[in-house]
């Protein structure tokens, strides 16, 4: 048996979803996603890219990760967001990729 992904969520052909995960109403998942067994991206939940969410995880509506990070110097270079398991991404929150001068990795 396959994930559980609501039928007007929008995951991308190369995201890795666990046989486990849940996703729920109106979630956009996109490339270079991972996303660990038994998480559960209630509805609006936004994982933009190059993104690892690990297992037990929680992200509540309207949070978005993944996406560009807030700085100026940040020019499109690659670089990735790392959620550990059990993290509980509460209503709204940004958690955004990596910088730079930070390794490129949050």
């Amino acid at each position: 048996t396959g994930a559980s992904i609501h039928p007007t969520a929008v995951v991308d052909q190369s995201a890795a979803v666990d046989k486990d995960a849940i996703i729920g109403p109106m979630c956009v998942v996109g490339p270079g996603v991972v996303i660990g067994a038994g998480t559960k991206l209630f509805s609006h939940c936004v994982v933009s890219r190059n993104t690892v969410i690990g297992d037990g995880c929680e992200l509540h509506p309207f949070s978005c990760v993944g996406g560009d990070p807030q700085d100026k110097k940040f020019s499109g270079e690659a670089s990735w967001l790392l959620l550990g398991s059990r993290c509980v991404i509460r209503e709204h929150v940004t958690i955004n990729l990596g910088t730079e001068k930070g390794g490129r990795f949050t």
